[in-house]
């Protein structure tokens, strides 16, 4: 709202009446806000209540339950690159041929996983195909509210025509960047062995910042059959 502003130049008479608005916009985060006024004629006198009180509206800001952000969707918009160790060496256009040496980022539905099931719609992440390879992926903007949880479940697709699992070994990461500083959330290390691990970080301590989410996927030692895969990657309001 406004500090203040002029609602009228016309003299008032005692007695009479006089409509008046005031712009509000609702904030962005989570919560209930109230905002007070007073009267102030153009002499700075305060006047429009007899018990001295302000006039005040108040709004509840809320936010559907469910999926608020689905990284499938927002995977194209995020920068990606990939490299080996701890160096970045190539930047890669999302949704790449997944027999890129460079590695890739798309988007697969109907894929073998290691559980023995077929995906439907999820993020398929391939580190660079060396040693210690890596891929990651910066994703946009996304304001916290309090609430939100960070889910997936992580794992292996089957490479095509296999029908079996490789002998690779993946470590999943997830950040958040927030400015210049880039925080871990967590990571979990991963074989293919016919179950894929579920991800629940509570993002309550993050509550009304706007933040960018980062992904990266590891190769630990060679690369052997590591196509990682984020299953159901989202930010859920419960």
């Amino acid at each position: 709202a406004p500090g203040a502003g002029a609602f009228t130049d016309q003299v008032i008479d005692p007695g009479e009446t006089v409509d008046i608005s005031v712009k509000l916009q609702a904030p962005d985060l989570v919560g209930t806000y109230r905002t007070s006024f007073r009267l102030r004629s153009s002499s700075g006198e305060t006047f429009g209540t007899t018990t001295g009180r302000n006039f005040w509206a108040q709004i509840e800001v809320v936010v559907a339950k469910g999926l608020t952000y689905d990284f499938n969707n927002q995977a194209g918009s995020a920068t990606w690159k990939s490299g080996t160790g701890d160096s970045v060496e190539t930047t890669l256009e999302f949704g790449g041929d997944m027999a890129d040496p460079n590695g890739t980022a798309t988007v697969v539905d109907g894929v073998p996983l290691e559980n023995g099931g077929t995906s439907g719609k999820l993020l398929l992440t391939i580190p660079k195909r060396t040693k210690n390879g890596f891929i990651q992926g910066v994703f946009p903007t996304y304001l916290v509210q309090p609430g939100d949880h960070l889910k997936a479940r992580v794992g292996f697709m089957i490479p095509s025509g296999s029908g079996v699992c490789g002998e690779g070994k993946l470590r999943f990461e997830l950040r958040y960047k927030a400015g210049d500083k880039a925080t871990d959330l967590g990571e979990w290390t991963a074989t293919c062995d016919g179950s894929l691990t579920a991800i629940n970080i509570d993002l309550s301590n993050l509550k009304g910042k706007k933040i960018q989410f980062i992904v990266i996927v590891r190769s630990v030692g060679e690369f052997l059959d590591n196509f990682g895969v984020w299953n159901s990657l989202s930010v859920v309001h419960e």
